[in-house]
C-alpha cells in the first residue's frame, strides 16, 4: 500500500512539474490537481523547479507584454534603461521623450505634462523641466498650497 502511494505521487508531482514548466501558474495546478497552492509550491521547491515569480520578463508566467501600470501612469519593460525601477520598469512618458531628445534624461530633469492628464503621453502634451520648475508649473495652477 504505501509503495503504491509513493507511485502514485511520483505520477502526482510530475503532472504538478509538467504543467507548471508548461506556463500554468501555481494557483491553476492547484485547482487542476486538487492540491493547495502550498503543497504545488513545496514539491516544486522539492524537485528545484524556480519560482515563476523570480523569473523576469517574458520568462515569467504572468508576462503580459511588458506593460504595467503605475498609478494610471503606463510602463514600459525596459530593464536595460539607466532609469528603470526594480523591476525593470521605466514610464512610457519617458521613454517617448528620450526618443525625441535623442538622449536619457539628465539627473534633476522630470517630463512634464502639459495639459494635466497623466495617461495622454503625446509627444506635443509632454515638456522636459527641472523638478522646481515643474513645482511652480503646479503652484501657479493652484495644484499646490
Amino acid at each position: 500500500m504505501k509503495q503504491y502511494l509513493l507511485v502514485k505521487n511520483i505520477e502526482r508531482d510530475k503532472k504538478i512539474i509538467e504543467l507548471y514548466i508548461h506556463g500554468a501558474n501555481q494557483k491553476n495546478v492547484s485547482k487542476l490537481i486538487g492540491i493547495s497552492q502550498s503543497s504545488v509550491s513545496h514539491i516544486l521547491k522539492k524537485n528545484n523547479i524556480e519560482s515563476n515569480y523570480l523569473r523576469n520578463g517574458k520568462n515569467n508566467s504572468n508576462w503580459k507584454g511588458g506593460i504595467r501600470y503605475d498609478r494610471n501612469r503606463k510602463t514600459i519593460y525596459s530593464p536595460n534603461h539607466p532609469n528603470c525601477n526594480a523591476k525593470g520598469y521605466c514610464y512610457e512618458y519617458v521613454l517617448i521623450m528620450e526618443e525625441y531628445l535623442g538622449r536619457f534624461l539628465k539627473k534633476g530633469e522630470i517630463v512634464h505634462h502639459i495639459n494635466g492628464d497623466i495617461t495622454d503621453n503625446r509627444l506635443d502634451n509632454l515638456q522636459v523641466m527641472t523638478q522646481s520648475e515643474h513645482v511652480n508649473v503646479h503652484r501657479k495652477q493652484g495644484d499646490f498650497a
